[in-house]
């Protein structure tokens, strides 16, 4: 998909765009969520990796191998590579 960079380098426009492009591509989407309350209950990092806990296991699909943005996701059973800047590196 054309245009994929990281989502703080893309106005919301484009970020919108590209939601929709993926949502239609990809072979499973996954989202994970947590309230501003957990945050503050657990700290932004562990929140964050509760996330993305949430968004692997909302796959339809069991993934092979998680390109990370520069973490290893811990509690996932699933192989993880952490690529820094995965997010401009890597779609």
């Amino acid at each position: 998909i054309m245009g994929i960079n990281d989502s703080k380098k893309l106005s919301a426009g484009k970020r919108e765009e590209l939601f929709a492009a993926i949502q239609e591509k990809a072979s499973a989407v996954g989202v994970g969520m947590v309230s501003p309350e957990r945050i503050d209950e657990i700290n932004i990092l562990q929140a964050t990796y509760e996330a993305m806990r949430q968004a692997v296991a909302a796959l339809g699909v069991v993934p092979e191998l998680l390109l990370n943005d520069a973490v290893r996701i811990p509690g996932l059973s699933v192989p993880q590579v952490p690529i820094i800047k995965g997010d401009a590196k890597s779609q």
